[in-house]
């Protein structure tokens, strides 16, 4: 149900762009790729918000590991596995 009006509607979008004059037609593109920009940086706000100390993943790996000073953002280690995860986790759906 998604897919058509997707793939119509882009199709329209693309011929409106090429019909645009080159001084407005960068902003347009900027304008329609826009949502592609913010959706993975409002997720990535979310995840940096959720492995907090404070947060639902960070407080869940201190109770688990039992250490109330464990903290993903201080260890760069933590950080990277985060970061891999997180690319991962985001990536994936877009491969099916």
């Amino acid at each position: 149900m998604v897919t058509p009006p997707v793939i119509i509607l882009g199709f329209i979008v693309a011929l409106s762009m090429n019909t645009l004059a080159k001084s407005i037609k960068t902003f347009a593109i900027f304008g329609a790729i826009l949502p592609m920009i913010v959706t993975p940086l409002i997720g990535s706000l979310v995840l940096f918000w959720m492995i907090d100390s404070q947060g639902i993943i960070g407080a869940t790996i201190q109770i688990l590991f039992n250490d109330p000073n464990l903290s993903l953002k201080a260890s760069s280690t933590l950080t990277w596995i985060t970061l891999f995860t997180y690319g991962v986790w985001h990536t994936t759906p877009l491969l099916l």
